[in-house]
């Protein structure tokens, strides 16, 4: 009876994950406009429950540049490099700017294809948790990284 009741427990755990991944894609926005009136498209990357701004991507002449907000939880004051990691890892130049991460990478054909992923992008950023930002397959950072190249 022990046995049934891990299966169903390892069940339950991965069919609940299944809706958890379709959540981080539903946290991805693709923007033209700025709230403050600001031109050009950018992917915005929102926390779980909609109410901020965690991750903002925009073009900045061919480069992919990703400002990071941070968790609220964990003090932007220092540079560590941001990654991008799907199909192979992407190394941003990073820098504090106005207390937020401000990372920047050229976008290449290696780019593009490192952020083509048919499971989860991961974004290595400080939070709480010291881990990855899982932020799902990030449709609208790809075809951001598109429009940059």
């Amino acid at each position: 009876m022990l046995k049934a009741a891990t299966v169903l427990t390892a069940l339950s755990i991965a069919l609940a994950a299944t809706p958890a991944l379709a959540a981080r894609d539903d946290q991805w926005v693709a923007r033209e406009e700025m709230g403050d009136g600001s031109l050009g498209p950018a992917a915005l990357f929102l926390s779980w429950d909609y109410s901020a701004v965690l991750f903002r991507a925009t073009c900045d002449q061919g480069d992919l540049v990703m400002d990071y907000f941070g968790d609220g939880e964990v003090a932007v004051t220092e540079a560590p490099p941001m990654s991008l990691y799907g199909r192979s890892t992407v190394t941003l130049r990073t820098r504090v700017v106005d207390g937020r991460l401000e990372g920047r990478v050229k976008v290449t054909d290696a780019v593009l294809q490192a952020l083509e992923v048919s499971h989860e992008l991961q974004i290595d950023a400080p939070n709480e948790m010291s881990e990855p930002w899982y932020v799902g397959q990030a449709k609208p950072l790809l075809a951001l990284a598109r429009r940059c190249s």
